[in-house]
């Protein structure tokens, strides 16, 4: 059995990278950040998924509950090698119609990420 193949997926569009996350995963993630890393492939010198790691989403929308969790992402990411870009992406089962003065959930969030 060779245990070096790859299956190489190469989304065209944000939608399809986004639907390419839960097979990324493992599983379908609920109530948080999922952190795709990449990094450049030697032989093709072509940029790679190395991974994804979850977070869960603070419980509440706090500025310091957010800026915590940062923090512990960018302290995790500094720590690994071979990563050169992330991808972040918010899982929440909060919609877009329940968040009348922003429009999007967490919206708050995503300057620091």
């Amino acid at each position: 059995m060779n245990t070096s193949a790859h299956t190489v997926l190469r989304p065209s569009s944000s939608q399809q990278f986004l639907a390419l996350v839960p097979a990324l995963c493992g599983f379908l993630p609920k109530n948080s950040i999922v952190v795709v890393m990449f990094a450049t492939d030697p032989h093709t010198r072509r940029q790679r998924s190395r991974g994804t790691f979850r977070v869960d989403l603070p419980k509440t929308h706090t500025p310091r509950e957010c800026a915590n969790m940062i923090d512990g992402l960018t302290t995790l990411l500094r720590r690994l090698d071979n990563v050169e870009a992330v991808a972040p992406v918010i899982y929440t089962d909060h919609r877009i119609a329940d968040q009348p003065q922003s429009g999007v959930p967490w919206r708050g969030l995503w300057p620091s990420l």
